[in-house]
């Protein structure tokens, strides 16, 4: 009976061992569940819910601001674009008209080149100037009548 009850006695020490460990380890996790809460409680997830709210919503407003701008920034090349091709359209029309004034003119100087050294109507040369140059004069004058009606239909 004796050694029964050593037995017994013996089981319940490490029964209770077993209980202070076990207890030890409850203890230690209600007291972080406890810190854990104490945490979430200090915490205000609400007012940080609403600035990551608003920040969101600021970040959106930027981003379609930015959109804008660049659309706007695309219209502006393109107008842009568009008018240095008119300008360089202009530019060659102008050339153009510049060559044909100086053909013009390159015209009149022979002509009046001529008409100085003899060509028709002058006294030094008479007939034979004429007569040499002739074909010459018609061609230029042709050109030049040619060349006229261009500038006028530009």
């Amino acid at each position: 009976l004796q050694a029964e009850f050593h037995e017994m006695l013996s089981r319940m020490e490490s029964q209770e061992e077993r209980y202070k460990s076990l207890r030890t380890l409850a203890d230690t996790k209600d007291e972080q569940f406890r810190v854990l809460s104490d945490r979430l409680e200090r915490e205000n997830w609400d007012g940080r819910f609403k600035e990551l709210t608003g920040r969101m919503q600021e970040f959106d407003e930027s981003r379609i601001d930015h959109s804008e701008r660049l659309d706007i920034l695309a219209k502006q090349i393109d107008c842009a674009e568009q008018a240095r091709e008119e300008l360089g359209t202009a530019v060659r029309r102008l050339q153009e008209k510049g060559n044909a004034f100086a053909d013009l003119s390159c015209v009149g100087a022979n002509m009046s080149g001529f008409l100085s050294d003899g060509g028709p109507g002058s006294e030094a040369g008479g007939d034979s100037a004429v007569g040499a140059g002739g074909a010459p004069v018609a061609q230029c004058m042709a050109r030049l009548d040619a060349l006229a009606e261009e500038v006028e239909s530009m």
